[in-house]
């Protein structure tokens, strides 16, 4: 599970508002809302993975 500081972070990379936590196909993930109000369901590795690549891109590393 993520704690709020990754949360946030990802809200912000993603540009998307945080809703909730839940399943989806049986994997664990978390929905977050566009600006036009949509629904996105993330699964909890791929957060981890946009961060990490984010993370990457600002320092210049790979």
């Amino acid at each position: 599970m993520l704690d709020a500081q990754l949360l946030t972070q990802f809200s912000h990379v993603a540009e998307m508002a945080f809703v909730e936590t839940g399943l989806k196909d049986g994997k664990p993930g978390y929905w977050f809302q566009d600006r036009k109000l949509v629904r996105v369901f993330v699964p909890e590795n791929e957060i981890y993975e946009r961060l990490e690549k984010r993370k990457h891109t600002l320092f210049g590393q790979r």
